[in-house]
């Protein structure tokens, strides 16, 4: 609740500070005196611009209101924010006609943050604002409040931002799905490739050095012949002339020392020489020209090229990327899997929400009616003769944190005609009245201030003494601060706030100050007595 209010340079406010209390506060003054600018200031308060005009030419305008018993929604607003919040809190704004700056217990904060927090800590009906009935979700709040659906709301909403998550990881998913795909289709377009060349296997440099011996195996093979044949097989080979220096060295080893090293050496080259031989002949057997072979294994080498300039690395590189390759196919098979899974995760949870949203539209029709009756029913003690109110749902497409409902109130002061969007027919005092009585059908601590201007426009006295019981009983458990004329009204009232303009020389200035005892009373004659003075002009405002 709003607790003490601080203006300068406002309008015609030079300088006040206000004293506000639980329960039913009301504000009396004469016309012209600067009254409704004490409730025009708490919108401006928090960023609402539409009353720059009131600013002061001469120095900053500043406004500060303090806050006690705020809802836990908005203490854990702040803190999200890193703001401090202690037992109360304190909004600043300091403007002049080039700019502003605003603060919340002394740390600057931006006037689109305290727009946010505005409906959480003030509901507003005045000559210029209305804030609970024409927002949507404050009127679903309040609707849902009377049909005792909140507990039932707040399962669904926990369930509906699940719902959300899991539909923004979706379409993440989606996204992720189609490079997954497209990521696959090249991979597998490169494995294919790689695969119906059936090279996987081949050694390009035992491929290429078998190619560079079948392209010289004549002259190999004549090479390799023409060893064996000085070795062994001519009729002066090698091999005959170590047989015969052998023989020699064996005749003259009694009587010649030196034969004996000689024979090992010349053993031993002849045993080398065998052995050389037997490897050429063997060679000599597999190397044989095959025009054929030849043939394949260029056409092998030709493809492995072709692939090697396509991708511009060597051989050895394209095997281990195949290889690499496979495997990313297999795990990017097994994400994608899982993530369409999601979707059937998804559905279902979204089958769940909207069976749980229908259940809470059938909720809400059936307290439709009694709902209507029970606006009407207070409508008609704050003097409207045959008022029309109706509660219109229209089903979404989607679902909202609210279910599948959007919601409209209509109203008609004249039943013979048709009821139009309360926004849009009703007069200020009819506004005021109307939110008055949503509050009293819902009977519920709002924990929020709920300041009402031009409720008494147009009624009587009979009418005006029944609201401000009405007043008085919504005061039990809410704070509520009215502009009012009549005295029925202010006598109802816990905390009564008299405005007062006074001229010094050729400035006027405003004077708030808290009546109670003789000079309550003496505000509360001044006030029968200015009615008395309308009705004997014949402005009784008559009542609806």
């Amino acid at each position: 609740m709003i607790s003490e209010l601080l203006i300068r340079n406002f309008g015609i406010i030079d300088k006040v500070k206000v004293q506000f209390e639980e329960g039913f506060n009301v504000v009396t003054g004469e016309t012209g005196s600067g009254k409704s600018l004490i409730l025009r200031s708490i919108p401006f308060l928090f960023g609402f611009a539409r009353d720059n005009f009131l600013l002061s030419n001469e120095g900053e305008t500043v406004v500060e209101a303090v806050f006690t018993d705020v809802l836990e929604e908005v203490r854990n607003l702040l803190r999200e924010q890193g703001l401090d919040v202690e037992d109360e809190i304190v909004i600043r704004r300091v403007a002049t006609q080039s700019r502003s700056r605003y603060y919340l217990n002394d740390r600057p904060v931006t006037s689109t943050f305290l727009k946010g927090v505005f409906p959480l800590l003030v509901e507003v009906q005045t000559q210029r604002e209305s804030i609970a009935l024409f927002n949507r979700k404050k009127l679903m709040d309040f609707y849902d409040a009377f049909c005792g659906l909140l507990e039932m709301r707040s399962s669904y909403e926990e369930l509906y931002r699940t719902y959300l998550e899991k539909k923004e990881l979706l379409e993440r998913a989606e996204d992720r799905v189609r490079d997954i795909e497209d990521k696959m289709e090249i991979l597998r377009s490169f494995v294919e490739e790689i695969e119906s060349m059936g090279l996987l296997d081949v050694d390009e440099d035992s491929l290429k050095k078998e190619r560079e011996a079948l392209v010289n195996a004549e002259k190999l093979r004549y090479a390799l012949n023409r060893i064996l044949a000085v070795v062994s097989e001519e009729e002066f080979s090698i091999t005959s002339g170590i047989r015969e220096i052998l023989h020699n060295l064996r005749t003259v080893s009694d009587y010649y020392e030196p034969s004996v090293s000689y024979l090992e050496i010349f053993e031993r080259i002849l045993g080398d020489l065998k052995e050389i031989e037997i490897s050429i002949s063997s060679d000599l057997s597999r190397i044989y020209y095959n025009e054929e072979k030849l043939n394949k294994i260029e056409e092998i080498l030709w493809n492995i090229e072709k692939m090697k300039r396509k991708y511009n690395v060597d051989w050895k590189f394209i095997k281990e990327k195949f290889k690499s390759s496979k495997d990313e196919l297999v795990r990017l098979e097994a994400e994608l899997d899982s993530l369409k899974n999601l979707s059937v995760e998804f559905d279902k949870l979204k089958s769940e929400l909207y069976e749980f949203a229908l259940k809470l539209s059938e909720e809400r029709i059936s307290k439709k009616e009694e709902f209507e009756r029970r606006i009407v029913d207070y409508l008609l003690l704050m003097g409207f003769k045959k008022p029309i109110i109706e509660v219109r749902f229209n089903r979404l497409e989607e679902p909202t944190i609210y279910g599948l409902d959007g919601i409209d109130l209509l109203f008609s002061a004249n039943p013979q005609v048709p009821p139009y969007p309360v926004e849009k027919v009703a007069s200020g005092g009819e506004l005021s009245r109307i939110m008055l009585s949503l509050y009293l059908t819902v009977k519920r601590k709002s924990g929020m201030s709920l300041l009402l201007d031009e409720i008494d426009t147009g009624i009587g006295g009979y009418t005006a003494k029944a609201i401000g019981e009405l007043l008085r009983e919504l005061g039990a458990t809410n704070q509520i601060i009215v502009v009012t004329h009549f005295p029925q009204i202010a006598s109802c009232a816990n905390n009564h706030i008299v405005v007062e303009k006074t001229l010094k020389g050729d400035k006027s200035y405003v004077i708030v100050s808290r009546v109670t005892g003789e000079e309550r009373d003496k505000e509360l004659k001044r006030m029968f007595g200015e009615m008395k003075k309308d009705l004997m002009e014949g402005d009784d405002g008559g009542d609806r």
